[in-house]
């Protein structure tokens, strides 16, 4: 699913990230080895942590499962199902890649 698909589908409503990824991308800044590379992520997590973000419960990982479900019958992986979680509306972008 690309960006303006999510874009789309979410209309007006917001998008939010979850609290796990932004868990893996702290892993991705802290594992950076080039210092220029990290400090451009670094900006873009601190970024992303400026968004709305659902915390992780029952309900969350039931949302997951049924949604990660419906992407595994339509033919796409399920670990596609975070990217939906993570698009933002208006897409942030280092231009690298961490």
């Amino acid at each position: 699913m690309d960006a303006q698909a999510v874009i789309e589908a979410s209309g007006d409503l917001p998008v939010f990230t979850s609290a796990i990824s932004i868990g893996e991308l702290s892993f991705g800044v802290h594992a950076c080895a080039d210092v220029t590379v990290r400090s451009m992520c670094a900006a873009y997590l601190r970024q992303v942590e400026s968004r709305p973000v659902l915390e992780v419960s029952k309900h969350t990982a039931a949302a997951f499962g049924l949604l990660a479900a419906a992407v595994n019958r339509a033919g796409a992986r399920p670990e596609h199902v975070t990217t939906i979680f993570e698009w933002q509306r208006r897409p942030l972008s280092t231009g690298t890649s961490c």
